[in-house]
């Protein structure tokens, strides 16, 4: 009897480790799935800076969708149309989701210049330190109703810990993973 109390705490210890196994893939899944889309979010802004070729005209939505907004609002958070993405990688028009669409990942853009953008010569920014933060629900489940609605702000007031309204529900920072990724983009001087 004893044998089989030993065998049965064995047991349940490893049926109850199977969790944390599950969700530690589930997490790892998710950091290289979302660290992907963000990655991907920075090479569109590499493809449109080609666009950019000065400091007033060319930073419009219509010239570069993702790297406009944010080098002519700098140093604030922006939501680019195309700011969602699927489990797969797959951009999302988020603005366009639906509440039940899966949208697995969502992300906002910032850009400082690096220079005067004011200037003419050699002091004229021709360079941007862009970031983008990109976040997800640890659960998988869809933050479609978030990236839809929330502002940069809204997203760094949860990430600063103030608990955010996403429809009729309240969310806090303990539901989120986030990954941030920066670079510097050259603006075409040609």
């Amino acid at each position: 009897m004893m044998g089989l109390a030993i065998l049965a705490v064995g047991a349940v210890g490893i049926v109850s480790l199977q969790r944390f196994a599950v969700m530690g893939t589930m997490t790892s899944r998710h950091i290289t799935n979302v660290t992907n889309a963000t990655a991907s979010m920075l090479e569109r802004m590499s493809a449109e800076a080609v666009l950019w070729t000065d400091n007033s005209t060319s930073l419009s939505a219509a010239t570069m969708p993702t790297l406009g907004p944010a080098l002519a609002n700098q140093g604030q958070w922006q939501r680019p149309t195309i700011r969602g993405f699927l489990i797969d990688g797959s951009p999302i028009d988020a603005d366009a989701a639906a509440d039940n669409d899966p949208v697995a990942y969502c992300s906002h853009v910032r850009a400082v210049f690096l220079g005067n953008p004011s200037a003419t010569g050699p002091t004229q920014a021709t360079a941007a330190r862009v970031e983008v933060r990109s976040f997800y629900a640890k659960t998988g489940r869809s933050v479609a109703r978030e990236c839809r609605t929330w502002t940069g702000d809204a997203v760094e007031a949860l990430f600063d810990g103030t608990p955010q309204s996403a429809g009729t529900v309240t969310r806090n920072r303990s539901e989120y993973g986030t990954i941030f990724l920066s670079t510097i983009i050259r603006r075409n001087t040609q």
